[in-house]
């Protein structure tokens, strides 16, 4: 890369959390990867909150949630983590507008 260039910032996917998911991931995740703040400064759409960070956020998020759960050692909570992971996985696997087969 050229000295002058500017690395651009990947794009942020929009995600809908319910407050429960969100607070989850908050608790979970969110001052071990530096989240907290935009997890509590979310916009809010017809009760469902609108999460927003790049791939590779919600890919990390995926992967560090996946390893609480895999330490944990209480049934309710690795619950709770594994429908989280499974939310951003399904998320995160959607084609994106206008990528989709014609």
């Amino acid at each position: 890369m050229d000295e002058t260039e500017v690395p651009q910032e990947s794009p942020k996917l929009e995600m809908e959390l319910t407050p429960r998911e969100r607070d989850t991931l908050l608790r979970e995740a969110g001052d071990e990867l530096g989240i907290a703040e935009e997890l509590r400064a979310v916009a809010v759409r017809g009760g469902k909150l609108l999460v927003a960070f790049s791939e590779e956020d919600w890919e990390e998020i995926a992967g560090y949630l996946s390893v609480q759960a895999n330490r944990a050692t209480d049934p309710k909570r690795i619950q709770r983590l594994d429908a989280l992971i499974e939310l951003i996985e399904d998320f995160l696997l959607q084609p994106e507008e206008g990528d989709e087969d014609e």
